[in-house]
């Protein structure tokens, strides 16, 4: 084995068809920028009597699972991977993503294979369980994937190339704020929005059954997660603040769409959002001189017939 030297690391992935059936890595990764697979090995020795004071003789291996967490800049052509991971998979461009209300989609699963030449370690079934989207004034879009699956193997790379890709940048989004009843994506916050980060997370679990020490299937459950928006002060903003402090009987609900165009307007990342404002935002915060209002949205369903969920996305690819 050479020296293991982290600038000589990729990140891979198999598409599975089938959950866990170990698809060879077809997708090497872009804009990776850290990526940890943990092992999970659930062992435990039997205390059985035997006479003597020995902590013990035998033990068994109980079960066997892994988690990992991927991150990164976002890049158009490769976040398909983990919208058809998190949503279900769409395969006719352009590609929709909905929040579905029965978990009736198939979503993608995928072997992630993670290192160098001589030492590399997969694990298979990965399923997506929480994703993150940073979204600065400044800079690319970034995002955080954790995914679970079956336990962690050795394995390694395929011979693949790097895609030319495109980022997601904070210059090429655009905001929109309506009210919960829709329609989503009509009112343009203009000239405002410093920040967001959206948290989308969903209840999977791992099952096992008798005759698997691997966890032999998945089960959904419900959506769940946070966006947080930082505005600028302005006398609208205002008017939002105002009206959150003054519910009596119902939060303030929102329906929000933050769209990025790239320069040629031939890749367009959308993610929508219907939230409560359970909690009162912080009053006079500051973004670099900046008066701010800070909102923090709870997913909740919305009935608006352009949406009907809590999370969506969609995108378009040249």
């Amino acid at each position: 084995m050479a020296d293991y030297i982290p600038s000589l690391e990729k990140v891979q992935l198999g598409l599975e068809a089938v959950w866990g059936d170990l698809a060879a890595p077809t997708v090497q990764l872009v804009g990776i920028t850290d990526c940890r697979i943990t092992p999970h090995v659930e062992a435990a020795q039997i205390p059985d009597k035997r006479g003597t004071t020995m902590p013990a003789y035998i033990a068994s291996v109980n079960k066997l699972s892994g988690e990992a967490e991927v991150s990164g800049v976002v890049c158009y052509s490769h976040f398909r991977h983990w919208l058809d991971a998190l949503f279900g998979i769409d395969a006719t461009p352009p590609y929709t993503y909905l929040a579905d209300l029965d978990a009736a989609v198939a979503i993608r699963s995928f072997l992630l294979c993670h290192g160098q030449e001589d030492v590399t370690y997969s694990m298979g079934g990965a399923i997506l369980d929480s994703l993150r989207i940073q979204g600065p004034t400044n800079g690319p879009l970034t995002f955080t994937a954790h995914l679970m699956g079956k336990g962690v193997t050795d394995d390694i790379l395929e011979v693949l190339t790097d895609d030319a890709v495109v980022l997601a940048m904070g210059h090429h989004c655009q905001l929109y704020l309506d009210p919960i009843g829709g329609p989503i994506g009509n009112t343009e916050i203009l000239n405002t929005a410093f920040s967001f980060e959206a948290n989308i997370t969903v209840d999977r679990k791992l099952v096992w059954h008798l005759g698997s020490l691997n966890p032999s299937s998945f089960r959904h459950g419900k959506w769940g997660g946070s966006l947080r928006l930082v505005l600028e002060m302005t006398s609208a903003m205002q008017d939002i603040l105002d009206a959150a402090l003054a519910q009596t009987v119902s939060p303030g609900a929102y329906a929000v769409r933050i769209k990025a165009t790239d320069s040629l307007a031939t890749s367009i990342l959308t993610l929508d959002m219907a939230g409560h404002l359970l909690a009162a935002p912080v009053l006079f915060t500051d973004n670099d001189g900046v008066s701010t209002v800070e909102l923090d949205l709870t997913p909740v369903f919305s009935s608006d017939a352009t949406f009907l969920s809590c999370w969506g996305a969609s995108l378009v690819l040249p």
